[in-house]
């Protein structure tokens, strides 16, 4: 169980990853995430995750280069849709197999958002709270 959670924290990291880059309406700069985990619907017991982020023009350019993907996950991200400020995509992993969507809620300075996975018939919730804290140094 130990390893099926810190094989979801990348992948929960990596979706983080991906939606600081993969929509329109973000700024450049440092950039802090706290992530909270629910699974089935229950607080997961483990405490919040905080990571900070630098989000650079050039990185926008090729996203793909800043994003920590572990190679064993398989996870393949598709259905991408911007409309306005909200963000949405789906993702499928293998090893285990994970499926699930993302919603992001972004405004000039922030964005809320989650996270659902669903992997071997329990449901993973990762709630994403994050805010610009300046530019990069």
């Amino acid at each position: 169980m130990m390893k099926m959670r810190a094989g979801l924290l990348v992948v929960g990291l990596l979706v983080v990853s991906w939606a600081v880059f993969a929509q329109g309406v973000r700024r450049d700069g440092k950039w802090e995430v706290k992530i909270e985990t629910d699974v089935n619907g229950a607080p997961s017991g483990q405490p919040p995750t905080t990571l900070t982020q630098c989000v650079t023009p050039k990185d926008v350019d090729d996203p793909l280069k800043v994003i920590p993907v572990d190679p064993s996950s398989g996870c393949k991200f598709q259905d991408h849709k911007v409309d306005g400020n909200k963000v949405t995509w789906s993702a499928k992993c293998v090893d285990p197999d994970r499926t699930g969507t993302v919603e992001l809620i972004y405004s000039a300075d922030a964005y809320t958002g989650a996270t659902k996975l669903l992997v071997e018939g329990m449901n993973f919730t990762f709630r994403y709270t994050a805010k610009r804290l300046g530019d990069c140094k």
